[in-house]
């Protein structure tokens, strides 16, 4: 039985483990001897990676024999033995161990029945003995080879992880090797990836049969491990527009990732994968799966309109322009259509939808659309979920040409007249502008004009206008222009005042009695125009006195009668052409007649009548008559025209006459009518005073009236009111009276008789009226300074107060601040606002204006006053320790502040530190230890004055700012290492990043910085010896090793910039070197460089197809470290050459200097050379036979349109061609860097390589021309009758015949005529004189002829009576190698 695991051992528990058979004769050495011998052993000798081994039982037999090193052991037995463990169908994994779960059995030995008959097999953990999976079996009485079943334990992976044991009991075990164990591998993955490792199980191609470069199949398992993997299906799942989607493997490892290069895209391909684990496939496999999506990239391509150039739907009707695009990688919709611009992000267009798939077929999309405004319109497509369209080349849609021109015009001879288009519409738009006998024209293409210039050519000219435009647009129109001649007439006289020749009262006009005479006019007129032939004068009312009304001269005559009178003078001439002119004059009638006159008073005794106004129209002579009660009697003659006052002289023979009834007249002498004009009765009295002024007016001061007196014959003057005697002729005020008030005064004017005269006037006292306007100012806070105005008004010149203040009133109440006394009526005064004061505030100032005389006017509350507003709370900025006993406190000042008081308020009681004046921010506060925290707070304090009435008064605000603590300072340090170093300087290893990053590290110095300040890397570092130590140098330019992390450059200041902080993991990596191309391609470009770096991570590969690549082109790809080739595929080549044209067109075959020489037509664009191949079997052949070699003959620009010469054909031989275009292949360059992190190298290995050639090939077909010749030999002459039933024979005719070849045949046919029997021909090429006749139509083969020779023929005819009249025309045709020449014969039968 198996000893105790704990507790004491007895001698009997020995015994029994031993053999419970017996308990004598026991040797406790003995038995210790036989354990250790026979015990699985851990470790002893203190090597745990090889626990049991012989040393460890060395070490387990060397110790002292303790019973406790027994506890737990097992005595070897010897009734069984030879453990395998197998699997179920008895396979040795001895060697390669279970997997998880597996049907398995121990096989043993069994020796004897001694123990049993109950087994226990299974697998016991090698590191603690424990049993992870076992069976227990009763096997009778079973000896030999022993087989029982068990399951593989499921559990971690590992070598030797367990091993086979058999057991009865704890002292009766039988154990096997070691074995390994292997988790069950499951749950299968497949991935595809790209190079870089990214998972892209969907890419996106742009064009069908686009290859996917090396995407990676990377294979896992989430249970197990996967020891070895195969690729055991690629299939289509889908086809797109490329055919069916492939895979080709490009490289493949059995345990690692598989690339392959995907073609025949788009389309979905699913790979299906084999994954196996240890120790077999066979016993531990599982599969997975994966579908690598390629769909077309969501696209729009070919987007365009199918015309570019057209007009607009009034031209080319509905549907006049199409749009047409390519939808790729959308399910969904596309709209498309037109816009007025190109901006990309507009989506907003005239256009329709369609619905798509096309994620893996494109779909080609067209649509009509009317355009029916001119301009340039953009093709815009785009899908659903696009974030901008697509636009396409613009379409220019032309206006339908339009233009206006001018009515017909009608100028004068001499003149130009512009013909003018306006409103020009159209693209490419003209229009010319032409005329009759050429006067004038332009050719115009926007609107504008041409000046027709006819000179004195008097006619009517048609003008022709005819427009163009884009596209195919004609237009045309007519005017006329009537050029008239022209005609003056001089007048004489020109100016001044016309009569005519009688009054309106029928009166001839004469001087003596009109007092002017009738004007007599000469009338010349000028003429321009080369053909005027008539003239014709119409004048109203006039009296020729020479020439008449057709007369082609000068003509004179009078106006018969006043008024305005219609004079003209008409020309005419060719195409009824003419020409007026008007002359008309105005002819001022006569009329007499007093026009105005009155008495001026009345008549006074000693004085002279004065008539007022008196006026006479062409009066001559005129007598002013008083009735005397009986008749009018004469007072006085006038002689001339009168105007204006008159005073009549005589009067001093008129008596006193009181009598007023008596009238006053006068009247004109010479006239056939009665001419008078009444004066009124009047009699004749003494002179009286006269008024001459009297007024009353307001005085400019409050209670006072102005008045102003004249007077003409008085001797005294009084005026009331309290006024009194006055001079005759006076200036008086009157003051003291009340404000507004209202005085009527008289003045009475005597004359020396006491007559009197008198006159009032009124005038009322100043109402006085004041005003204020608002201040220029309408609010300020108190103690602001400056100045602001305020206007007044009122209407007297007495002196007042305008004040401000606080709570005015039309009294005396309220507070004043200010006072200015004005006088003048209207102004600005101008008022301090800083004399504003008190403690109100909102808007409350108030202004007054007046007296107690004028009355006061208040503004009340015309500004706003505001307090001043406590200072701006100040805050920390960037306080600091300024030592490691002081702190600057520095500050934001306050917005406002007078002053700022610094408080120490670390304990909460506030301590002033210092107090300082604006503008100092600043102070250094002193007394702190090292590395103390203090608190603080800055007071901002703001003092404003105001001056109240002059007085100054000062208030005081306070504001606190946020507390904030400031630390003194403090140090950190950092371990350098360097090529040279000591405690006060060093010299870095290297300026080489790399270099400095690598080498090894011998000298080392710890240095310090000012930790509460800076971080390297993020700031200028200052190093220091040590705390408040100097500084410590470096060289300046050498990278030091700074804590095993990082590379820094120190300068000779101590100073480190940030950017010379740089991580080791981020160095610059020493730059590759040789680049080259070690193969090219149709679409790959291999290359490898030079590794001249130990530190990059990666290579980065740009590339540039137009110049050298650097970093800031297209990245290429990337390469891990170490690896110095790239294969850079699926590059785009230049486009293969366009065959326009070979053969066809112009090509022929011709003879030159004798040869067959074959010309071929080859048009082709986008070409470099061209090699031209040939053979006379078929296209079906090789073109085995080069014509013209590898050749740049021809090609201009990238293009060749010319004849290819193929010299020395053979004649009648068929020529297959091939011509091959070729276009070089395109150059890509190329920039390798190293990159070290995120750091590229300072440069880069470069070079360029161009892809393969490429090709495009035409065939065409050419028969040789053949060489041969023949002369033309002239036709035969006529054949005719001799006799009736005659035979007449024709000469004989020759051909000629150089570079013959083959047969020659001659055929004899007619070729028009009538029925003349059948003639004959006969033909040979050695006699001149055949006679071996055959009939017509038939052909005669002469055999083989080569080189030169001739060919005899000569015609043959049979005449019957019956034919007599008819007569045809035969031809003779000889023909060799193609070649054919022909001479024709007349057979007449003519006779009677």
């Amino acid at each position: 039985m198996a000893l105790p695991a704990t507790g004491p051992i007895h001698m009997g528990a020995l015994a029994d483990n031993n053999s419970s058979a017996s308990r004598q004769d026991l040797v406790l050495s003995t038995l210790a001897n036989q354990f250790a011998s026979g015990s699985l052993v851990g470790d002893i000798d203190g090597n745990p990676a090889n626990p049991g081994n012989t040393a460890d039982r060395d070490a387990l037999r060397a110790s002292p024999f303790g019973l406790s090193e027994f506890r737990g052991s097992n005595i070897l037995n010897e009734s069984f033995d030879s453990v395998v463990p197998q699997l179920a169908d008895g396979t040795d994994v001895t060697s390669n161990g279970y997997v998880d779960g597996e049907s398995a059995q121990i096989q043993f030995e069994r020796n004897d029945t001694d123990l049993g008959p109950s087994f226990t097999v299974g697998v016991k953990a090698t590191s603690n003995n424990a049993i992870l999976a076992s069976n227990e079996v009763n096997i009778g009485t079973d000896t030999g080879t022993i087989d029982i079943p068990f399951t593989a334990p499921t559990t971690a992976e590992g070598d030797d992880k367990y091993y086979a044991f058999v057991s009865t009991g704890t002292f009766e075990n039988a154990t096997g090797a070691t074995i390994n164990h292997f988790t069950a591998i499951d749950n299968g993955v497949t991935r595809i990836k790209n190079s870089g490792g990214s998972i892209v199980e969907t890419v996106f191609v742009s064009s069908s049969g686009a290859s996917i470069s090396n995407p990676v199949v990377s294979t896992s398992v989430t249970t197990g491990t996967q020891v070895s993997k195969s690729i055991t299906g690629k299939s289509a799942v889908l086809n797109g527009d490329g055919g069916a989607i492939a895979a080709t493997l490009v490289s493949e490892s059995n345990s690692g990732n598989t690339t392959y290069s995907i073609s025949n895209t788009p389309g979905i391909l699913r790979f299906q994968t084999s994954h196996v684990g240890n120790p077999s496939k066979a016993r531990n496999e599982t599969t997975s799966q994966r579908d690598f999506e390629v769909k077309y990239a969501q696209q729009i391509v070919s987007l365009q309109a199918s015309d570019t150039t057209v007009n607009v739907s009034a031209v080319d009707g509905s549907e006049n322009v199409t749009i047409t695009c390519t939808s790729r990688g959308r399910s969904g919709t596309v709209t498309i259509g037109h816009d007025t611009n190109n901006t990309p992000s507009d989506k907003t267009f005239t256009s329709v939808d369609e619905a798509v798939s096309t994620v893996y077929v494109q779909e080609d999309i067209s649509k009509n659309f009317t355009i029916s405004s001119a301009g340039t319109y953009h093709p815009k497509a785009f899908h659903d979920g696009d974030s901008v369209a697509y636009v396409g080349s613009s379409i220019t849609v032309a206006p339908q040409l339009s233009f206006s021109i001018p009515q017909s015009q009608t100028i004068n001879v001499n003149q130009t007249q512009a013909f003018s288009v306006s409103s020009l519409v159209g693209d490419n738009k003209q229009v010319v502008i032409s005329s009759e006998d050429s006067i004038g024209g332009a050719t115009l293409t926007a609107d504008g004009s041409a000046t027709m210039t006819p000179g004195v050519n008097n006619k009517v000219y048609t003008i022709t206008f005819t427009g163009t435009a884009n596209y195919s647009q004609t237009s045309s129109s007519v005017a006329l222009l009537t050029v008239n001649p022209t005609v003056s007439v001089g007048v004489s006289p020109g100016s001044g005042t016309f009569r005519p020749t009688t009054d309106t009262h029928g009166d001839t006009i004469a001087s003596s009695t009109h007092g002017i005479t009738p004007t007599e006019f000469t009338f010349t007129p000028s003429v321009t125009g080369d053909n005027v032939t008539t003239f014709s004068y119409s004048i109203t009312d006039f009296s020729f006195t020479s020439g008449n009304s057709s007369s082609p001269g000068t003509v004179k005559g009078k106006y018969t009668s006043g008024g305005t009178k219609s004079s003209d003078l008409t020309v005419s001439g060719l195409d009824s052409t003419s020409g007026t002119t008007s002359f008309d004059q105005t002819i001022t009638a006569v009329t007499k007649a007093f026009t105005g006159g009155s008495i001026d008073g009345v008549l006074r005794e000693g004085s002279a009548i004065t008539l007022s106004g008196v006026s006479a129209n062409f009066v001559q002579n005129m007598r002013v008559q008083r009735h005397n009660g009986s008749s009018f009697i004469n007072i006085s003659a006038i002689t001339s025209d009168i105007s204006g006052n008159v005073s009549v002289s005589g009067t001093a023979d008129f008596e006193r006459d009181t009598n007023n009834s008596r009238e006053v007249r006068i009247i004109d002498t010479d006239s056939s009518a009665t001419i008078v004009r009444s004066l009124g009765p009047s009699g004749i009295l003494g002179p009286l005073p006269v008024i001459d002024t009297f007024s009353a007016a307001t005085g400019n001061i409050l209670g006072e009236i102005d008045l102003t007196i004249r007077t003409t014959n008085a001797s005294s003057a009084t005026v009331n009111q309290g006024v009194g005697s006055v001079s005759v002729d006076d200036d008086v005020a009157q003051t003291g009276i009340g404000n507004n008030t209202t005085r009527i005064y008289t003045l009475t004017a005597k004359n020396a008789d006491d007559e009197s005269v008198t006159a009032t006037a009124s005038a009322t006292t100043i109402n006085p009226s004041l005003s204020l306007g608002n201040p220029s100012l309408t609010s300020w806070t108190k103690g602001d300074t400056g100045n602001f105005t305020i206007t007044y008004t009122k209407n007297f010149d007495d002196a007042v107060n305008i004040q401000m203040g606080e709570g005015l009133d039309t009294g005396n109440g309220g507070t004043v601040y200010q006072s200015i006394s004005v006088s003048t009526q209207s102004g600005t005064v101008t008022f301090d606002r800083n004399q504003m004061s008190g403690d109100t505030f909102g808007t409350i100032v108030d202004f007054r204006i007046g007296s107690s005389t004028s009355g006061k006017v208040v503004n009340d509350n015309a500004a706003s006053f505001s307090d001043f507003s406590a200072p701006g709370a100040p805050s920390n900025n960037n306080s600091t320790a300024a030592s490691a006993t002081s702190i600057i406190v520095a500050f934001n000042a306050g917005n406002n502040a007078t002053r700022h008081k610094i408080y120490d308020v670390t304990t909460g009681t506030a301590v002033l530190k210092a107090t300082v004046s604006m503008p100092t921010t600043s102070a250094t506060i002193t007394g702190y230890s090292t590395g103390q925290t203090r608190t603080f707070r800055v007071d901002a304090e703001r003092d404003v004055t105001t001056t109240p009435n002059g007085s100054s008064t000062t208030d005081t605000k306070t504001t606190q700012s946020s507390t904030f603590s400031v630390t003194t300072q403090t140090f950190s340090s950092i371990i350098v290492a360097g090529s040279s170093m000591s405690s006060t300087s060093g010299v870095g290893f290297s300026t080489v990043q790399e270099t400095a990053a690598v080498s090894t590290i011998s000298s080392t110095q710890e240095l310090f910085y000012r930790s509460d300040l800076n971080t390297p890397g993020s700031n200028t570092v200052t190093f220091f010896r040590g705390i408040n130590q100097p500084i410590w140098s470096g060289d300046g330019s050498k990278f030091f090793r700074m804590n095993a992390t990082h590379i820094g450059i120190i300068d000779g200041s101590g100073e480190m910039d940030a950017n010379q902080y740089i991580a080791i993991t981020q160095a610059i990596p020493i730059s590759p070197t040789s680049w080259s191309a070690t193969s090219t391609g149709a679409s790959n470009i291999e290359m490898s460089w030079t590794d001249n770096s130990a530190i990059e991570d990666e290579f980065v590969i740009y590339r540039n197809a137009s110049g050298a690549a650097d970093s800031g082109d297209t990245e290429a790809g990337t390469v891990p470290a170490d690896n110095t080739v790239f294969d850079d595929t699926s590059l785009s080549n230049n486009s293969a050459p366009s065959i326009s044209a070979f053969g066809g067109g112009s090509s022929d075959s011709v003879i030159i200097g004798g040869q067959s020489v074959n010309r071929i037509l080859f048009t082709a664009s986008g070409i470099d050379s061209y090699t031209l191949k040939f053979n006379t079997s078929n296209h079906s052949s090789a073109y085995s036979s080069t014509a013209i070699s590898n050749t740049t003959s021809g090609i201009s620009g990238g293009s060749i349109n010319q004849l290819l010469f193929h010299s020395g054909v053979t004649g009648g031989t068929t020529y297959y061609y091939q011509i091959q275009a070729i276009k070089n292949g395109k150059t890509y360059y190329y920039a390798v860097y190293a990159k070290n992190g995120n750091t590229l190298s300072t440069s880069a290995a470069t070079g360029n390589a161009s892809l393969s050639n490429v090709t495009s090939t035409s065939t065409a077909t050419q028969l040789a021309v053949s060489n041969t010749q023949l002369s033309s030999p002239s036709d035969f002459d006529d054949l005719t009758t001799s006799s009736e039933q005659a035979t007449d024979t024709s000469q004989v005719r020759s051909w000629s015949l150089t570079g013959g070849s083959g047969d020659t045949t001659v055929t004899f046919t007619k070729i028009s005529g009538g029925n003349i029997g059948t003639p004959k021909f006969a033909a040979s090429k050695t006699d001149s004189t055949p006679d071996s006749y055959v009939s017509s139509g038939t052909t005669t083969n002469l055999g083989t002829m080569s080189g030169s020779g001739n060919i005899y023929v000569r015609c043959q005819s049979y005449y019957s009576g019956v034919l007599a009249g008819n007569s045809a025309v035969y031809r003779v045709t000889v023909t060799n190698n193609g070649v054919s020449d022909s001479a024709d014969i007349n057979i007449e039968v003519s006779f009677v």
